[in-house]
């Protein structure tokens, strides 16, 4: 049983070896440095970091900015009920009704302390 388990692992084992062999045969082209600076910038996971930083502050900026703007909010409602009921004289009668309702909200920051201004100096 152990035999077997040592026969798998040295297929894998010689497995590995030759498909790193192949690719390795497959890339064997000679860069410069020029295109070694090149994909060392482009790569670099530190720079990608820093421009991430700098999207992420203009967002933030961005949004800070446009909380000064008026937020405009609605809702559109329908209710339709059919069915029977009873009526004040004690019948029970067939009756349907319909209500449709419209809300309209708006809002804006007059004064929130300074809290947008010091988030825009912040940021910046």
């Amino acid at each position: 049983m152990a035999w077997r388990t040592m026969k798998k692992y040295a297929i894998v084992f010689l497995n590995m070896l030759f498909f790193m062999q192949t690719s390795a045969q497959n890339r064997s082209e000679v860069w410069t440095l020029r295109q070694c600076i090149r994909y060392a910038v482009e790569n670099n996971v530190k720079l990608k970091q820093i421009e991430l930083s700098k999207e992420s502050r203009e967002v933030n900026l961005n949004t800070s900015r446009n909380s000064r703007l008026p937020a405009v909010s609605a809702t559109i409602g329908q209710n339709i009920d059919m069915g029977r009921s009873p009526s004040k004289d004690g019948t029970i009668k067939d009756q349907s009704s319909a209500n449709s309702n419209f809300y309209l909200q708006t809002s804006m920051p007059l004064f929130e302390g300074l809290k947008i201004k010091n988030e825009i100096k912040n940021i910046n």
